[in-house]
């Protein structure tokens, strides 16, 4: 999908808001990508986590267009 940029051996989220863009550095980690009928929903967890604690969650609807990934309420 294009949304994870790799600079220098980081790796970056953006988060499309609107007119506003945002980019959230991620570690390289287990991720669960769920698809539902009106989008996608993806979380990423701390490797090696027993509690699977959420580091990040983010979904896309299928209306959006292009690369937009909106981050949810935390």
């Amino acid at each position: 999908m294009g949304w994870v940029l790799q600079t220098d051996e980081k790796y970056f989220i953006q988060v499309f808001n609107d007119e506003t863009i945002e980019s959230y550095e991620v570690p390289i980690c287990p991720t669960l990508v769920v698809t539902l009928t009106n989008g996608t929903y993806y979380s990423t967890y701390e490797p090696n986590d027993k509690e699977e604690t959420v580091l990040n969650s983010f979904y896309r609807l299928n209306t959006d267009t292009g690369n937009k990934l909106r981050r949810t309420g935390s």
